[in-house]
């Protein structure tokens, strides 16, 4: 025996015989991966059939796109090879076949399977049920028909009243073909639109007879027939005339050459773009001449050009890119219809387009940029793409003009259709607000995507040590399996310390989510029209350098007043002309060389400039002065007329704002009466009809708040609830310090008769927003009820976002979705749980707690008890009984007794003891023993001696020691050390030795989360525990 073994280790294998091996097992995997794309059959019945004549007929029914071979391995056996997956998933789909009158049984064949191992005692079939109610047209109705006749398999229940399920049972006999856009794409055999239906189908009299009798049985069972009237057919160009006369024959109905316009829109687009959009041009000429005709005001014009004439393209910009010079001509028609031009008629346009579609905070009326208004409405097609891969145009899209990339990284390729070079030039779009939100970090590569959270897309670099940059690629290797969080050594090396502080501030969820890609710009993770169009407003500004003024601030403020006071639309419009200098005064007509004559109509003595027309000229300055406003000391010469207008809201005070804008109007409107009418009221004239003005419209506008307002106190002061029996009630708060950026936790537990359960205070070391924070709090505060045995809990919440995020059952994309999700997971691990909604001042206990919390202690907690600094806090808080101090309190020795009996004697030395090193090494050496006997007696010796060791404060060196030896040689003794811990924990000695989460589930016996931890001074008579073995 010892020969054979000695001979079996000396044999081996040649490198010859190695690569001949290995070759062999190259082939059995090619033949393995060959076979995957077979199906095998077998034909019901003992005739014989002939190979080559079931090859040639499955060829022609199943027209696959290569050739189909058959294999012949048994009696009526066969193997039918296909060269593509889709072919084969089609023919079992297509199930049942026949041939010679005899049905084929199909099988998928693996090509690892013994033929032999097949059983062929069945088929699937489709079968059709006509003239149901409409109510009963349900997947669950087709369930119960189907397993009444047999096993039920799939359900296909259209809106239609069964029309697509025909064309389909049709096009998989290959009765009926479908058109694809491009070999190897989706076939589309019919596309269903409102009451219109577009057929796809080869131009060939026998399809055709296929599909008319498909409409037929339609006719019958649904009463709806075809209208022949207004059905065409439509040929490709390939198309012989003798087919086209024999199709038009069967069908009935006449050929159109192309559809001009389908749903508005043009089907066929030429070469001259401009001309396949006219129709829009005449609708909005005809708009804005029919409102020329109406006398509007300044802001009437402003709504309508807003909601009614740059909404008329809205719809074709969905889908095409409109030419720059089009959406020029019309921006051109819009601004002629807002300065008042009329037919051929010149009017001054005073501000040019671009700083008119500028932002109201920035100086604009906020019309809208049509060329990147288009942008962003095609851009949201771009994000159906990447949302939804998987529908008909992404599919049809994929196939045509990126099949083996990314939207993102497609190119334009040759002679493309202009929906899809519409659609393409939306990707610079996308790539501008598109942010990869961190799960797992898998699939985000480092250096190419943008996943830091940064104001404009940014690609790192690595200056610190670009040498290391090859060995990082993925985020993934950035951060740390268990516990989730950065490897801050590792970025630190890698990155500069802003990059480092960017990427600490990602929050990072404890559960590990995939990576998922989402819309940056809104709040919502999901992409927003709105946001995409200010975000390429921002970037075409930088882009052509014209970023903020160096009184960006000051201006921003300014129109920001102006903007948001409660005055007429006429007046605010008033002075945002007057703060731009746009006014028509004899300064800024001489400019615009309309009047040679640039002096002011009343004075005659200086030029009439903004500033002096509403300030400097006598008679605006006896205005001023005739009020009651505090500007009698403002100097008469200022010079700018925003610093004026800042200065003078500042002088009189929010409440006297609105007035001084009145004045400036009505100072205005008496200076247009002495051009026009040589007319002119005294200063005290303008100043009352300025203050009548306001206080009519503050009373009109006010009228219909008046029902609204209530008496006495808004709502009663709630208190804090209890939550209901059997069930513990969560309260939990994050505190942010402004002067480190720091935050600390704070969270309470406490049952259905109000009594404190368990108290935690933490220094929360995350990153990210304040919103951030909290979610991470929410799923600590239900993760540690879970660790202390609280599997029913109500939760409150504070915050109304954060309420509507968890109860939401959609899908959350938001940069924060991946811990929402993992809130969910938490949630659903509980047996009961209920969310409710709280005002502040009922969550003022778990907001002590948090500012608890100091730099020494990152970690406290509290069972069955709460801060001494809580006692006197108004909150419900119980009354409890004095404490007195014991050494082991009654109901832990009953606990124990009850459990453990006579297997377990405890002694209780009421000494003052503290561990010294001989004790520690006594410990060491029960460890050892413990490993080598495995005994359970001795496991349960080594935890009462850590708790010993804990409450009479060791060295945290021979603490973590002690603990690491517990972690390695006691994993057999986790099933009965949570039970231990438990009861050793009930004790009030114990409440401040913060072991709530390290001792009652072993594996959380983590040295690097326990080297934070510091134990208190132990109290003035300690206990030690002794077993008794």
């Amino acid at each position: 025996m010892e020969e054979i073994e000695q001979r079996w280790q000396r044999l081996s294998v040649t490198a010859e015989e190695e690569d001949a091996i290995q070759g062999k097992r190259s082939e059995k995997i090619s033949v393995i991966q060959k076979r995957k794309k077979s199906l095998i059959g077998k034909l019901a019945g003992s005739k014989m059939a002939n190979r080559e004549a079931l090859c040639r007929v499955m060829n022609m029914l199943w027209k696959p796109r290569k050739s189909l071979k058959v294999e012949e391995i048994g009696e009526n056996l066969f193997i039918f090879e296909f060269t593509e997956e889709r072919d084969k998933a089609r023919v079992l789909g297509g199930c049942p076949w026949l041939f010679d009158r005899h049905l084929l049984l199909l099988h998928e064949f693996d090509g690892l399977t013994p033929p032999r191992e097949f059983i062929f005692n069945s088929s699937p079939l489709w079968v059709q049920v006509f003239d149901l109610p409409l109510y009963h047209m349900t997947e669950e109705v087709g369930e119960l028909i189907g397993n009444a006749m047999g096993r039920h398999i799939e359900t296909e229940v259209t809106e239609d009243g069964g029309l697509t399920a025909m064309i389909r049972m049709a096009e998989r006999r290959r009765s009926i073909s479908g058109m694809a856009a491009c070999r190897g794409g989706p076939v589309v055999s019919h596309l269903l639109f409102a009451d219109d239906s577009i057929v796809f189908y080869h131009a060939d009299p026998t399809q055709c007879q296929n599909l008319l009798k498909i409409l037929e049985v339609y006719e019958k069972a649904s009463g709806q027939a075809m209208n022949r009237e207004k059905t065409a057919l439509f040929f490709s160009k390939n198309t012989s005339s003798e087919t086209k006369d024999k199709i038009m024959r069967i069908v009935g109905v006449n050929e159109i050459k192309s559809h001009e316009q389908y749903l508005g829109l043009p089907s066929i687009i030429g070469r001259s773009k401009k001309k396949a959009f006219d129709g829009l041009k005449d609708r909005l000429w005809k708009r804005l001449n029919g409102w020329q005709e109406n006398y509007l005001s300044i802001a009437g014009k402003e709504t309508l050009i807003k909601a009614v004439a740059q909404a008329i393209p809205i719809y074709t910009m969905q889908c095409f890119l409109l030419p720059k010079s089009f959406c020029y001509d019309l921006n051109s028609m819009v601004s002629k219809f807002w300065w008042g031009q009329q037919s051929e008629k010149g009017k001054i346009h005073w501000l040019e387009w671009g700083k008119l579609c500028k932002a109201k905070d920035g100086g604009g009326l906020g019309f809208r940029d049509l060329h990147l208004f288009n942008l962003a409405l095609l851009a949201k097609q771009g994000w159906r793409l990447l949302q939804n891969p998987h529908s008909l145009v992404a599919r049809v899209l994929k196939a045509k003009y990126y099949p083996s990339s990314s939207f993102l990284n497609a190119k334009l390729g040759h002679n493309p259709s202009f929906t899809w070079r519409s659609i393409w030039n939306s990707r610079e779009t996308l790539q501008l607000g598109l942010q990869w939100r961190v799960g797992d970090g898998n699939q985000i590569s480092i250096w190419d995507d943008w996943w830091i959270p940064t104001k404009q897309p940014h690609l790192i670099s690595s200056p610190v040590m670009s040498a290391n940059c090859g060995n990082y690629r993925k985020v993934a290797e950035l951060i740390e399996a268990q516990p989730r969080r950065w490897k801050n050594e590792v970025l630190n090396q890698l990155f500069s310390g802003f990059v480092t502080e960017k990427i600490l501030t990602i929050p990072l969820s404890y559960q590990a989510s995939p990576d998922k890609l989402i819309w940056a710009a809104s709040m919502s993770g999901i992409y927003c029209v709105k946001s995409a169009y200010y975000l390429l407003k921002d970037h075409s500004e930088e882009k052509s350098n014209c970023g903020e003024a160096s009184n960006g601030e000051m201006m921003k403020d300014l129109w920001s007043r102006v903007w948001h006071m409660h005055i007429p639309p006429k007046v605010k419009n008033f002075v945002w002309r007057a703060c731009l200098n746009i006014l028509p005064t004899k300064a800024n007509l001489k400019k615009k060389k309309i009047t040679s004559d640039g002096f002011c109509p009343i004075c005659e003595s200086d030029a009439e400039s903004t500033i002096h027309a509403l300030w400097e000229c006598p008679a605006a300055n006896d205005v001023w002065l005739s009020s009651n406003l505090r500007v009698h000391k403002m100097s008469k010469y200022q010079g700018d007329l925003i610093k004026l207008v800042l200065s003078l809201f500042d002088k009189v005070g929010e409440k006297d704002c609105g007035l001084v804008v009145f004045i400036m109007w009505y100072i205005w409107f008496n200076r247009n009466r002495v051009v026009h009418e040589n007319k002119m009221w005294d200063p005290n004239a303008v100043v009352a009809k300025a203050e009548s003005h306001l206080e009519e419209f503050i009373k009109a506008s006010s009228r219909g708040e008046m029902g609204d307002v209530r008496i006495g106190n808004e709502s009663p002061r709630l208190n804090w609830k209890a939550p209901e029996a059997g069930m513990v009630k969560i309260n939990w708060d994050v505190i942010k310090r402004d002067e480190d950026g720091s935050s600390s936790r704070g969270i309470i537990i406490r049952d259905s008769e109000g009594q404190v359960v368990a108290a935690v205070s933490s220094a929360g070391s995350e990153g990210g927003d304040l919103f951030a924070r909290r979610l991470l709090c929410l799923t600590r505060a239900l993760m540690f009820a879970r660790e202390i045995g609280f599997f029913d809990v109500e939760i409150d919440i504070e915050d109304t976002r954060l309420f509507q995020a968890l109860i939401s059952k959609s899908l959350d994309n938001s940069r924060w979705g991946h811990l929402i999700v993992g809130i969910r997971l938490c949630l659903q691990s509980c047996a009961r749980w209920k969310l409710t909604k709280i005002p502040k001042f009922c969550n003022s206990a778990a907001k002590l707690i948090a500012r608890m919390v100091k730099p020494s202690h990152c970690f406290d907690v509290w069972l069955e008890d709460y801060p001494l600094s809580l006692r006197d806090h108004p909150s419900p808080f119980p009354s409890r009984p004095p404490y007195h101090p014991s050494p082991f309190p009654s109901r832990t020795q009953e606990k124990l007794n009850e459990l453990y009996g006579d297997k377990l004697k405890i002694s209780i030395l009421e000494v003052n003891l503290k561990l010294t090193e001989g004790r520690l090494k006594e410990v060491e050496a029960r460890l050892k023993e413990a490993e080598e006997k495995n005994r359970m007696r001795m496991m349960k010796f080594v935890l009462l001696i850590l708790l010993e060791a804990i409450v009479n404060e060791i060295g945290k060196l021979n603490f973590i020691h002690v603990l690491k030896q517990l972690k390695d040689n006691l994993r057999s003794a986790s099933s009965e050390l949570p039970r231990l811990a438990q009861i050793c924990l009930n004790s009030p000695r114990l409440d401040s030795t913060r072991l709530a989460q390290i001792c009652l589930d072993s594996p959380r016996l983590d040295s690097t989360r326990l080297a934070s931890l510091r134990s208190p001074s132990p109290p003035a008579s300690p206990w030690v525990l002794f077993v008794d073995l």
